[in-house]
């Protein structure tokens, strides 16, 4: 339970930080931003499998369960976002 609980805790900032790169280079787009926090969820993994000794960096399930919390942050966003319009 722990690793998943840092699974979605280098979620959070990946989000955030990959938007605040796009903001700035206007580059990146949908699924290229979902793909850089899921590397950046992939190198913070590579810590956590020292405990496991298992390979969860490339895990398939692992990779489809993380998009999924990214793609749940980023809508939680958008609603949050067009509910507080001024």
């Amino acid at each position: 339970m722990h690793i998943a609980a840092t699974i979605v805790g280098a979620v959070v900032p990946g989000v955030q930080a990959v938007e605040v790169i796009a903001g700035q280079l206007g580059e990146l787009h949908g699924k290229e931003k979902q793909d850089a926090v899921v590397e950046l969820v992939k190198h913070a993994l590579v810590t956590a499998e020292s405990l496991t000794s298992k390979d969860l960096a490339n895990d398939s399930d692992v990779e489809h369960a993380t998009r999924s919390v990214i793609d749940s942050i980023v809508a939680l966003h958008q609603v949050v976002a067009k509910k507080t319009v001024v």
